[in-house]
């Protein structure tokens, strides 16, 4: 038993699992009482916090466009010379089916329809109310929703592929809360980002079943029940199970580039078969109302003339949306490793914006200019009836129906499995502390959990019901995505201005020429980190201290070695391999003494109070200064053998590698003197200085 659960993190698997049985109990046994409970919670948080909804949202996208425009923007997620794991295709076909899929089949036709017949504020059925309600559903589904996913995405992608850390939520916090993400509050922010992640998508994968039986009632009148949709949830979670367990280039790759070609290929049939110029214009015209009146939208709350219809759309889909942030956002961030933060931003925003604009307005507008032609409200009749039956509906006002029937509800199938294996996929991550290829019996049993509580849903309460479990798991996990805002720009700050550092230094890299030390040249030092090397000054230092031989460390501005060997000591730093227990010694016998050198001046210059040395397990730290401190850590770092080396192919080698405020600078101290050390610190130190704000 004990290996079976080797590889979850207890304290996160086993509360959230025993929250998601208690809750499971309570809507199946109690039905309800669960309904009513249901309904007075989503009215309480509705009433009482639709304002910070509102707020948290709009932030969230102008902090994402500040990252995009500013020099972040050019970081990348991943070390400076990563490349992308897979091409813009699969990249965008995995952000549209995990992002919004079940809800665009959903919500296509009807939203539009019911804006159209019961817009917020005004008459329905008129040309005003026409134009309100594309542009109400751009805006539902525009760029505030892509910003919320794009925040936990884009914090996760950068600590775990820049920083090393875990693939799990906790990581994103690792500049406010420090170590203590691997103990108690790390724990209770994934078992919130789980709880999140798993109503959240139980929340589409009930919406979608709706839609299917609405399908399969069209083509074969199969009886709409919910009997027939837990059915219907089962069979489908089995796929979806099958999906998970074939992994992330297997199973939910080719399933969500096989979807989009589907979605694509239904979009241009709608787009043919129905008034194509009309539509060409709508979507240009649809575009302009959205961006020209975004601002006052985002801050739209009735508050002078109160209405329900708030609760039921805008606050539900701020809140569906943060509560499927921790399962987009990490899935996103798993398949982005290599791009910029820039590129990420963009691509993230637009694209799948832009597809969903298409998607309304070809079939939004075109439901709509079938009914007004009609002179009838058959479509706003059906949409009011039963939402889920409302695509098929307006399938029927065009060519092949039957065909293109099949293929929606096809659609939708494929939209549940890669909604359904990509939400297993995140909290089979989250839940055994970041592993990024979970086992597979934690990937069964998360699909089938999933499956198991989006039934219940439906039977404690249908839409209310999954409408309240989204609204209700999102509030927690929207005030931890603020912190996740500020431990982001913390983390990025420091990262500027070491990137910014570092472009310099390669500038100078093999630059010759002749200054303060005579003759020499500027050199990368055992890991790129620009020192100069040269000859005609007394202090010529020859490294006494050292790994196995001869010093492998170059040496460092204001240190100089012999010019004729400077590229021999490079070359021998380059091939030397390091085993474990000696850089542990070289820890122990150069890098404390030179940090208790470096400690010894601080107290000179009336720092010792806020000094720190600390020593854990194959890293050497210090800290200088609070509030905004300045530390300086030596880590071991284990690497694979490399090919060309005459090492078994397998063992290992470790470096010695300097971190600035968790920030890795990705070269290799090993071999430096203790002297040559101590002055690398005070560089350091001194540009940290420089830097900081007065």
């Amino acid at each position: 038993m004990r290996s079976i659960f080797s590889s979850v993190n207890p304290t996160v698997f086993f509360a959230s699992s025993a929250l998601i049985l208690l809750f499971s109990l309570y809507g199946s046994i109690f039905q309800r009482h669960a309904a009513v409970t249901f309904q007075t919670i989503q009215g309480f948080f509705i009433t009482s916090f639709g304002w910070f909804y509102m707020l948290v949202v709009s932030l969230f996208f102008l902090f994402i466009i500040i990252l995009a425009i500013t020099p972040s923007g050019r970081i990348k997620l991943g070390p400076d010379d990563s490349k992308p794991d897979y091409s813009y295709g699969s990249w965008f076909a995995m952000l549209f089916s995990a992002g919004m899929g079940i809800g665009l089949m959903y919500f296509g036709v009807a939203e539009p329809l019911m804006h159209y017949a019961s817009p917020p504020a005004g008459d329905g059925f008129t040309a005003d109310a026409a134009r309100e309600a594309l542009k109400i559903t751009m805006f539902h589904w525009g760029f505030h929703a892509w910003a919320i996913y794009i925040v936990v995405g884009l914090s996760l992608a950068y600590f775990v592929f820049r920083h090393d850390l875990p693939m799990t939520i906790r990581s994103s916090l690792y500049p406010v809360l420090k170590e203590r993400i691997h103990g108690k509050w790390g724990d209770t922010i994934d078992i919130f980002a789980l709880l999140s992640t798993l109503f959240g998508v139980a929340t589409s994968l009930g919406i979608g079943v709706m839609q299917v039986n609405a399908g399969l009632n069209y083509l074969f009148g199969v009886e709409i029940t919910t009997g027939v949709q837990v059915g219907l949830i089962s069979g489908i979670t089995l796929i979806a199970t099958i999906s998970v367990v074939a992994g992330l280039d297997k199973g939910i790759k080719r399933i969500s580039e096989f979807n989009l070609i589907l979605a694509i290929a239904l979009l241009v049939f709608v787009l043919l078969a129905g008034p194509t110029i009309s539509l060409l214009n709508t979507l240009i015209q649809n575009i302009g109302m959205y961006l020209s009146s975004f601002i006052g939208m985002s801050f739209q709350l009735y508050a002078y003339e109160p209405t329900p219809w708030m609760g039921s759309w805008t606050l539900f889909y701020w809140a569906w949306w943060i509560s499927w942030a921790p399962f987009v956002g990490m899935f996103i961030a798993r398949i982005s490793r290599g791009r910029t933060i820039r590129e990420f931003i963009l691509g993230v925003l637009l694209v799948p914006t832009g597809f969903t604009f298409l998607w309304f307005t070809f079939f939004g507008n075109g439901a709509l200019f079938a009914e007004i032609s009609s002179g009838t409200t058959l479509l706003s009749d059906a949409v009011s009836t039963s939402m889920p039956t409302a695509v098929f509906t307006y399938l029927q006002q065009l060519p092949w129906t039957s065909f293109t029937s099949v293929l929606a509800t096809l659609l939708v199938v494929t939209f549940f499995v890669t909604s359904s294996d990509s939400g297993s996929l995140v909290i089979d991550m989250i839940s055994s502390g970041g592993a990024k290829n979970p086992p597979v019996w934690q990937r069964v049993f998360w699909a089938m959990t999933e499956g198991i509580v989006a039934a219940i849903l439906l039977i404690a309460g249908g839409l209310t019901a999954l409408q309240t479990a989204a609204i209700t798991s999102a509030l927690p996990f929207a005030v931890i995505m603020l912190v996740i805002c500020y431990s982001l720009v913390r983390a990025l700050r420091v990262d500027v201005a070491e990137t910014e550092l570092r472009r310099r230094a390669k500038l100078l890299t093999g630059a010759e020429g002749t200054g303060e030390w005579g003759t020499g040249s500027v050199l990368g030092g055992t890991g790129g980190a620009a020192k100069t090397v040269g000859t005609g000054h007394a202090n010529e230092v020859i490294g006494t201290d050292r790994v196995g031989g001869k010093s492998a460390g170059a040496g460092v501005a204001g240190m100089a070695g012999p010019a004729h060997t400077h590229w021999k000591t490079r070359l021998q730093a380059i091939m030397r391999y390091h085993r474990k227990p000696e850089l542990q010694s070289y820890i122990k016998r150069v890098v404390r003494p030179a940090m208790k050198q470096v400690s010894r001046y601080a107290k000179e210059l009336n720092l010792e109070s806020d000094l720190q040395i600390s020593q854990e397990t194959n890293c050497l730290s210090i800290q200088v200064g609070d509030g905004d401190p300045f530390t300086y850590e030596v880590r071991l770092k284990k690497y694979s053998s490399p090919s060309y080396s005459d090492m078994p192919k397998t063992e290992s080698f470790y470096r010695a590698e300097v971190y600035l405020m968790d920030k890795p600078m990705d070269y290799d101290v090993a071999g430096y003197t203790g002297q040559q050390l101590a002055q690398d610190i005070f560089q350091h130190l001194e540009k940290h200085v420089q830097s900081a704000p007065h």
